[in-house]
């Protein structure tokens, strides 16, 4: 995941964050197609259940929070789409795209970079093995700068509303 925070920062926050290899992953395809990822084992969920897991990972506890002062401690990071709670108020689901209902990760370290206070934090929490943490640490050491794609390659075509105007009003 990168989660940038823009090139203008006059507009924009002044953090980015860059993870990789969640320990965890939950899945939707839909409310009723779920699947959770813990260390490359899979298994099927109920809704209850990914409600469950997902209000344990939102509220840890007191002694898994690290005493650190950055805005990402280990944690989720992904999304919900809106259409995940539309059984809750018998709303017919309409999810049509080809990314998943809910795509959420647990990540135990984090590249964050503070462009305020011009200083880079490498973050690792106790529950990364042994294992993922000298692989980490060996690709940031042996990182090579000619990997690196220059933004102006980057394209995007037309934005494309899939719903319209009226029918969304």
């Amino acid at each position: 995941v990168w989660l940038d925070s823009g090139t203008r920062r006059e507009y924009c926050g002044h953090l980015d964050l860059i993870s990789a290899r969640p320990s965890k992953a939950l899945i939707a395809q839909t409310p009723w197609q779920i699947e959770l990822t813990d260390n490359g084992q899979t298994r099927r969920l109920d809704r209850s259940q990914a409600d469950l897991w997902l209000e344990q990972q939102i509220h840890p506890n007191e002694s898994e929070m690290l005493a650190v002062d950055l805005p990402f401690n280990g944690g989720l990071i992904g999304y919900i789409g809106y259409e995940w709670q539309n059984p809750s108020y018998k709303i017919p689901i309409k999810h049509h795209f080809r990314t998943p209902l809910v795509n959420l990760g647990l990540y135990d370290w984090a590249i964050i970079v503070d462009h305020d206070k011009c200083q880079a934090y490498c973050l690792i929490t106790a529950h990364v093995s042994s294992l993922l943490l000298a692989d980490i640490l060996s690709t940031l050491k042996d990182h090579d700068p000619a990997y690196c794609v220059d933004s102006a390659e980057f394209t995007c075509g037309a934005f494309s509303p899939t719903t319209a105007k009226q029918q969304y009003l």
